[in-house]
């Protein structure tokens, strides 16, 4: 999420904050843990013809904490993260919690 999609979170969070209850947040982590920054995005198509194609990804700042606590706080949310099976048989062991209600 670069810095225009936070700012346009955050102003749907905050305009969805008087709706209470009623509003809803549906988001996907795995769409949303890297973004490609403006800079360094092409202007133009990218040919397939001109060699392998190398792109460099930065990670999206957490916003959920902030979403949940000061943007939207009564707002109903949906997210999700993703576990390898190694992972969730390993936190189902120790007795993680994986979901939260």
């Amino acid at each position: 999420m670069s810095l225009y999609h936070e700012q346009i979170l955050r102003l749907i969070a905050t305009s969805m904050s008087s709706l209470g209850r009623n509003a809803m947040f549906y988001l996907a982590a795995a769409v949303s843990d890297f973004y490609v920054p403006w800079e360094s995005m092409a202007l133009h198509k990218i040919q397939s013809g001109s060699g392998p194609l190398d792109m460099s990804l930065a990670q999206v700042p957490k916003m959920l904490l902030v979403l949940r606590k000061e943007w939207a706080p009564s707002a109903f949310c949906i997210s999700f993260k993703f576990l390898s099976i190694c992972e969730a048989m390993a936190s189902d062991i120790i007795g993680e919690k994986l979901f939260e209600i």
